[in-house]
């Protein structure tokens, strides 16, 4: 007689989860990734029937938090979201980036895109784009955008809109877009590059900010007359923000495809989806953790390229 024997599952495996799970965000409490990554922590958490918490580790980009998951035990309780500045803008200029971001990390799945948005003072006598850009060039006085860590995707965008519009903008680094954004109202910096999301959309709405130029079009209130780039002039290409969801290397397959489908349940929750289309975010379609690495690998390739093209290295 032939015996054939099935592995089945471990207890720990099939429990899992039985215990709270850390989801890592690699960037300061009140940004656009935190606000996204609050309202999917509820959602998969009652998915899975255990609470998700985030832990805030912002810091060089988002590479400080990143580095936390990819050194993590790799047991489905501690999560990370990664995003543009994480998996491909940040290591691809900084050659230091203590992480390998597609070999160090198991794939969940894409969470969500946003364009992003540029905005300045309400106060400010800087109109538009156009006029910032001009007055940079004439080194009368520093015109400065606040950016999330060096290496970051609004670095990489602000270096593009330099080369274009044959600018002179300079960085001033922050641990997230919070700290700019306050430094911003309080008249230090000229203005701030951030996602389109909630707490950027609350900063407008609220009149504290004037939005003057966006990487897209959107149907969103208040944003529907601001200019893209392309409107301007301004070539930077196909540019928005996104966010993932990743663990570290060597997750159990049985893991994944449990927190994989926790991810799919918590992007076709009515409420979730109606609150991030409202504030511009597109919940993503295309969230297999096959999908998402093929995309990440693309992506960095190419922000390595871009890097050498804008002589962009950590500074």
């Amino acid at each position: 007689m032939l015996w054939v024997w099935l592995a089945a599952p471990s207890p720990a495996l099939a429990d899992f989860p039985d215990k709270p799970i850390r989801m890592i965000v690699p960037f300061a409490a009140g940004g656009p990734t935190d606000v996204v990554a609050r309202m999917l922590a509820e959602k998969m958490g009652a998915a899975l029937k255990q609470s998700v918490v985030v832990d805030n580790r912002g810091g060089a980009g988002g590479a400080i938090g990143t580095d936390a998951v990819a050194k993590a035990r790799p047991d489905g309780y501690t999560l990370g979201l990664a995003t543009a500045s994480t998996h491909e803008f940040t290591p691809a200029c900084n050659k230091d980036t203590p992480y390998d971001p597609v070999n160090d990390f198991q794939m969940i799945g894409m969470i969500s895109s946003t364009p992003t948005v540029l905005f300045v003072k309400r106060e400010s006598p800087l109109p538009g784009l156009k006029e910032v850009l001009e007055l940079s060039r004439q080194n009368r006085e520093p015109v400065t955008w606040g950016v999330p860590g060096n290496c970051s995707n609004m670095h990489f965008l602000l270096e593009l809109i330099n080369k274009s519009a044959n600018a002179k903008i300079a960085p001033i680094p922050y641990r997230g877009n919070s700290a700019a954004n306050t430094d911003l109202l309080a008249g230090q910096i000229t203005m701030v590059g951030d996602a389109v999301s909630p707490a950027t959309l609350g900063l407008i709405k609220s009149g504290s900010v004037r939005p003057i130029a966006l990487s897209a079009k959107t149907d969103v209130e208040p944003l529907q007359n601001v200019p893209t780039y392309a409107e301007l002039g301004i070539n930077v290409g196909t540019f928005s923000a996104w966010q993932g969801l990743v663990a570290p290397a060597k997750t159990p397959p049985e893991i994944v495809e449990k927190l994989n489908g926790a991810l799919r349940t918590a992007l076709a929750d009515p409420e979730l989806k109606s609150k991030w289309v409202s504030a511009g975010i597109a919940p993503s379609q295309a969230n297999a953790p096959d999908i998402m690495r093929s995309r990440i690998k693309a992506g960095f390739e190419n922000s390595r390229k871009l890097a050498e093209e804008l002589h962009l290295s950590a500074k």
